[in-house]
């Protein structure tokens, strides 16, 4: 008997420590989950798939912070979560919460920022199949939001100085747009110790999650100085820990945060545009040209004209032949009846027999609304340089700023007569033309010499 005793007990002894192992296992991270601070914070998780996941855990509950694409939800048992309560988001953009399909929204709840509750719940609104220029979260058109494609409905707006309560954490909001035009940072002190999700604001490194999601105006560094501000606000916070929507844990924030602060008003000094656009007064615009007979046309050459300082923001160039033939350059942003007008006015006083061609000087609309007009009532044949013709012909297929479909007026596209290869030359009236790509104030311009 002593034998068959000591064999039982052998037995029950190595199960109680095998399942003793697989209780650990249970809670103990897997390779797909990281903790930033085991020691400090051993109810914080990390998982990453289509952005940072974080999971704070209490007991068999968790709360998420963003959501990614949503297959941490299969993956939680790994760490002894058996359901999730809530799920707090940044931010809008769709890499954060592309996984809310898989969410049981009648059991788990949603937070978001206040200021992006529309860019969770109306996403039609804000990304359009046909934009405009006057489109929110876009400049001229093209849209810096990059909401969900479906609504998703947010249980608890969040408001920038106001907590979150969840089974005993405090959760501070904290308004840091930038890199959204609503994002949010969530801060939680314990230990001591103040750590800080921070969505899309900075990457570590110190360097920016991405460019173009803060490109917000027209080169006048509205998203910069956005995002300047929530990094001096994040500084006053004093971290310790850092955990952004992408890349690693930011272990020394404090430094980093004021070398980026550094980086980016460096950056802005680059981007933002040299000159004061709209600070000299009318006649000071235009140093060269000289009034003409034709109301609103000034000369800059014996064969240059243009419209006058009077016109600011409309296009409208043409070179006059000595045989009376034109060449149009750019025309848009003004009505037929004004362009009807120019041209009788150039007939009259200046020789105008007719207009062989209007060159498009980049794909903007505003420089060639005028177009089918040109074409249709007055024969013209439209040139440009080649990898721009596709953008007047077919701007739907692109989304860029200030493509001619964006300008509401029903004009999508327009046939380009001949497409410029970038250097070929011409010659027109006794002038060799040449034409060279001229990227700038956008990768599709060119320039025309004579």
């Amino acid at each position: 008997m002593k034998p068959l005793l000591a064999a039982m007990l052998f037995l029950s002894i190595a199960v109680s420590i095998r399942a003793d192992e697989l209780a650990k296992k249970s809670t103990t991270p897997t390779a797909g989950f990281r903790q930033p601070d085991a020691k400090a914070q051993p109810d914080l998780f990390i998982w990453t798939d289509t952005c940072n996941v974080y999971v704070l855990r209490d007991g068999d509950s968790a709360l998420l912070i963003d959501l990614g694409d949503g297959s941490v939800l299969s993956h939680l048992a790994e760490i002894g979560v058996k359901r999730v309560e809530w799920v707090l988001f940044t931010h809008h953009h769709r890499e954060q919460c592309q996984g809310i399909e898989r969410l049981d929204r009648k059991v788990m709840k949603v937070a978001a920022p206040k200021a992006e509750e529309a860019l969770f719940e109306k996403p039609t609104e804000f990304r359009k199949w046909f934009p405009t220029l006057a489109d929110t979260y876009s400049v001229y058109g093209a849209s810096y939001a990059r909401p969900p494609r479906k609504p998703i409905l947010i249980d608890q707006p969040l408001e920038s100085g106001k907590s979150f309560a969840w089974r005993g954490w405090e959760i501070e909001c904290l308004d840091t747009p930038g890199h959204s035009p609503g994002s949010m940072t969530y801060l939680i002190r314990r230990g001591g110790k103040a750590t800080a999700f921070t969505g899309g604001v900075i990457h570590d490194g110190a360097k920016m999650t991405i460019w173009f999601d803060t490109e917000w105006d027209y080169g006048f560094g509205k998203g910069i100085d956005t995002l300047i501000k929530s990094v001096e606000s994040l500084i006053e916070q004093k971290l310790d820990l850092v955990l952004p929507s992408h890349g690693p844990a930011i272990l020394n924030p404090q430094s980093q945060f004021q070398t980026y602060r550094e980086k980016l008003a460096a950056f802005r000094q680059s981007y933002v545009r040299g000159y004061p656009v709209f600070d000299s007064k009318p006649e000071e615009r235009d140093s060269l040209s000289k009034p003409t007979a034709v109301p609103l046309i000034s000369q800059v050459t014996p064969h240059l004209y243009k419209l006058s300082h009077k016109t600011q923001g409309k296009n409208f160039a043409i070179i006059i032949s000595d045989s009376g033939r034109g060449l149009i350059l750019d025309a848009g942003l003004f009505p037929k009846a004004m362009l009807e007008e120019i041209i009788v006015g150039l007939r009259t006083h200046m020789g105008l027999k007719q207009i062989d061609a209007f060159w498009i000087s980049h794909m903007h609309g505003d420089h060639f609304l005028l177009g089918p007009e040109l074409k249709e009532k007055y024969g013209a044949k439209a040139w440009t340089l080649d990898r721009i013709a596709d953008k007047c012909e077919f701007p739907r297929r692109y989304d860029y700023a200030s493509l001619v479909s964006a300008y509401g007026d029903g004009f999508d596209g327009m046939k380009i007569d001949k497409p410029f290869r970038d250097g070929e030359s011409i010659e027109w009236e006794g002038y060799k033309i040449q034409v060279d790509w001229m990227p700038g104030q956008t990768e599709f311009g060119c320039c025309l010499w004579l």
